[in-house]
């Protein structure tokens, strides 16, 4: 009901006073600086498989959530904030996803020994949280942007450098993609050979990336800053600067 009280308080003053307001209504956001212990789903998966404990999903895990990295939600309230609408307007994702696949998910990226555990399902848990983002696509041409994988490595490598000193040492870590995808093969091996001798690797994974190639999948490298240039040298050489 608060909310609802705030929503009309901020009508009647636009009306009122023609004093330029905008609402939007917030729906399931992550990214990194989350609260670990706050109860929400991601930070509570990626706090427990980071520390190999079992990964607790309420019910079976079937229900579904939409979830909207946080600098797709700011971009929605900017425009929402640069346009003359005054809302409410929905800004979230509208993909859904189980609790389950979730937390799957979550385990894979943090390369976790993790099991879940399923625990009992508060009663008041929905069963479905989807924005309708219809409103904001057509007014504001707003859609969420940022891949949902790359959103979830962001805020697990946060949480990881919030809790691991020695990996605050390394500094901020890049994602390095090549400009073409690169074969698995001998060049690959020796690629990952060079990457984790040279630098501290968090991860080095595969998966498509077709809105930077255009087609295909493309390998990408979370390293130290300083990596970038050297190993960028030595992919040009292999591959004859393509």
């Amino acid at each position: 009901e608060a909310k609802r009280f705030a929503e009309a308080m901020t009508l009647a003053h636009r009306n009122t006073h023609g004093i330029s307001t905008g609402i939007v209504r917030i729906f399931n956001t992550f990214g990194p600086r989350m609260r670990p212990n706050d109860g929400r789903a991601i930070p509570n998966f990626v706090r427990q498989a980071l520390a190999g404990e079992p990964v607790t999903v309420a019910g079976d895990g079937s229900q579904t959530r939409s979830i909207c990295y946080v600098d797709d939600l700011v971009t929605g309230i900017l425009a929402l904030a640069d346009s003359d609408h005054a809302g409410p307007v929905n800004i979230g994702n509208p993909h859904e996803i189980s609790m389950k696949d979730l937390a799957e998910w979550i385990i894979r990226l943090t390369g976790s020994s993790s099991t879940i555990e399923y625990i009992p399902r508060p009663v008041d848990d929905p069963t479905v949280r989807r924005p309708d983002t219809a409103l904001a696509e057509e007014l504001l041409g707003w859609n969420p942007e940022v891949p949902i994988e790359d959103a979830l490595l962001r805020t697990i490598d946060a949480v990881r450098r919030a809790h691991d000193p020695q990996a605050a040492l390394l500094g901020p870590h890049v994602t390095l993609v090549f400009a073409q995808p690169v074969a698995e093969g001998p060049a690959l091996s020796q690629l990952r050979e060079v990457a984790a001798t040279l630098w501290p690797c968090d991860a080095v994974f595969r998966r498509a990336m077709p809105w930077w190639t255009g087609q295909g999948a493309a390998h990408v490298l979370l390293l130290p800053d300083e990596g970038l240039s050297t190993l960028g040298r030595w992919h040009d050489s292999e591959r004859g600067g393509d």
